[in-house]
């Protein structure tokens, strides 16, 4: 144990810590703007107007959350986003639960997916591999994501029979 060590390690962990409270506290600020000038509703009109099925307006959330998980970490994007997304969601007969464990499923495919991929240049980072070569061991297990993410979209009780059974 040292002091020196001890203090230099919450020096570190203050300054990722406050850089990540930076990046939520300007996400929950810039959601609030989209809230206050009305996006979300205009964004459920939209879907309404389009005639999007609830399955419809789940693969576009799906596209959407994929792009977006390549360059952005999950906290922002669904910080960002959920304000303007979710009474559309709802709109179209989405089941909440089923919606939220959808969109976090989207989020973290995204966060796996070349060429951006987040997770993928992390784990790069911690094993010290290149990331062509990260990438080429993960595509299998992205691919298992994307079916992963088909199947909870396609089937709701998937993601909603636990909660339901627990609260009766």
């Amino acid at each position: 144990f040292s002091w020196a060590k001890t203090s230099t390690a919450l020096l570190d962990a203050m300054k990722t810590t406050s850089k990540l409270f930076l990046l939520i506290g300007a996400a929950i600020g810039f959601a609030l703007i989209l809230t206050y000038n009305g996006v979300p509703q205009m964004v459920t009109g939209l879907v309404a107007e389009a005639g999007l099925s609830r399955m419809g307006f789940m693969a576009l959330c799906f596209i959407l959350y994929l792009v977006l998980g390549m360059i952005l970490d999950a906290g922002p994007i669904i910080i960002i986003t959920l304000p303007v997304i979710w009474p559309a969601a709802l709109a179209v007969g989405a089941d909440p639960i089923h919606f939220a464990v959808f969109l976090v499923a989207a989020v973290v495919s995204g966060q796996a997916t070349p060429p951006y991929g987040v997770n993928l240049f992390a784990m790069a980072g911690l094993t010290r591999e290149p990331v062509g070569d990260i990438v080429k061991g993960a595509i299998p297990f992205i691919i298992a994501l994307y079916v992963g993410v088909a199947i909870v979209m396609l089937i709701p009780s998937l993601s909603t029979w636990l909660p339901k059974f627990m609260m009766h």
